[in-house]
């Protein structure tokens, strides 16, 4: 009689302590953004690349860039007009120690964009026009989707401490096919905020047809938080190492610099900073 007294009393006083906590439930997660109200993200990327690379050992680059972002109000079904704009991207580069010119794809007012779209509450990408660029190419534009809404896309459901949602990515390219994992676990709720681990997961899978000898396998962790009140990801930490492997056709015609296996371990280190302006 008294085990099931005190039985009774433990589902009381659990009841009592639930009560008492908001988001017993799960929390609801969506983006709110507000109209009219201007938006800054930084980011700070940290890369270091090493290896047998035939024209160097080691490559490291830092890159700091500042982005821009105006929302417009939700329609009915909660999706977001925004525009967005890089304003600012510098990049220093470091090959075996020594100073070395920005990378092929520039930087500075080479890399620079302008775009407007529109995202869903959850904050999926459902379109998207990159001023300059063409829209045809798949893997483009949706990699570009990552760089323009570098953010995660909210599951349907409430979470609650402990409960995890992952975002997988799948990019083609000639015949390489890349697949990315990330997965959120949200860790804690107080204090107007939510602390979420990162799990981030990369694997290259080859096409049968496919003739590229190219492997890449990542692994990375970090933490984001989620500002509840104002309804976007105040700051996301990441830090990922990644091997790749690539196997070289050997012709006469190839440099004697240029290995048979090339094999390299690149660890980078981000962080991006959101707030309002």
């Amino acid at each position: 009689m008294r085990v099931k007294t005190l039985f009774v009393l433990l589902i009381v006083f659990v009841i009592i302590l639930t009560a008492g906590v908001p988001w017993a439930g799960g929390y609801q997660f969506r983006y709110k953004f507000s109209p009219a109200t201007t938006y800054s993200l930084r980011s700070k990327d940290h890369i270091v690349t090493e290896g047998n690379m035939g024209i160097a050992s080691q490559m490291e680059m830092t890159e700091v860039t500042l982005c821009k972002y105006r929302f417009g109000a939700p329609d009915k079904h909660g999706n977001i007009p925004f525009k967005a704009a890089l304003v600012k991207s510098d990049e220093k580069l470091l090959v075996d120690g020594k100073k070395f010119p920005p990378s092929a794809g520039g930087s500075g007012e080479q890399q620079r964009w302008r775009a407007k779209g529109v995202i869903t509450n959850k904050g999926k990408v459902i379109s998207l026009y990159l001023q300059g660029h063409k829209q045809k190419d798949e893997t483009f534009r949706r990699s570009k989707e990552k760089e323009v809404f570098p953010f995660p896309e909210f599951p349907a459901r409430p979470l609650k401490i402990g409960d995890h949602f992952e975002n997988v990515d799948r990019y083609e390219m000639e015949g390489m096919i890349l697949v990315t994992t990330t997965r959120y676990t949200l860790e804690s709720l107080q204090g107007g905020e939510a602390e979420f681990s990162i799990r981030f997961f990369q694997e290259t899978k080859r096409s049968p047809s496919s003739n590229v000898n190219t492997t890449i396998k990542s692994r990375g962790k970090g933490q984001a938080i989620f500002d509840l009140k104002k309804g976007f990801f105040r700051e996301i930490k990441m830090a990922i190492v990644s091997e790749m492997e690539t196997k070289i056709p050997q012709m006469p015609s190839t440099p004697s610099a240029v290995p048979a296996v090339m094999r390299t371990r690149t660890k980078v280190k981000s962080i991006q900073k959101m707030d309002v302006d």
